[in-house]
């Protein structure tokens, strides 16, 4: 499941828990880069994921990584508890050194810490 929980300016807040399917993607993530994309030219993300379960068929990173607008992300925050995976994070790496994104990883209760680095110009 993928649910909003914050927005501050041109950063979005987003909620990952459980098993991802191109649905979460298509009616809760998108449509809300979107919108904030109306009002801002860019935008960075801060994903904070519990209890992770992975990617249903056709899930969200390779969906996400060809969504025609990618190129507006400027960079992401991942808050991850202990589901998230070593190798999760060097995918997650992987992926960001292909987009160049800039992706930086905090464990659980360093949230303001994500958020600060977001919010860096």
């Amino acid at each position: 499941m993928i649910q909003k929980l914050a927005s501050r300016g041109n950063i979005l807040a987003f909620g990952l828990s459980g098993k991802l399917s191109e649905e979460d993607y298509t009616a809760n993530l998108i449509p809300e880069l979107e919108r904030a994309l109306e009002d801002y030219k860019t935008i960075r993300l801060l994903l904070r994921v519990e209890y992770f379960g992975g990617w249903k068929k056709g899930g969200m990173w390779e969906e996400f990584h060809n969504w025609p607008l990618f190129s507006k992300i400027e960079r992401m925050a991942v808050v991850a508890d202990d589901s998230w995976d070593e190798w999760m994070t060097w995918a997650v790496k992987i992926f960001s050194i292909f987009t160049r994104v800039p992706v930086r990883f905090f464990r659980t209760g360093r949230m303001e810490e994500a958020w600060d680095w977001l919010e860096k110009v």
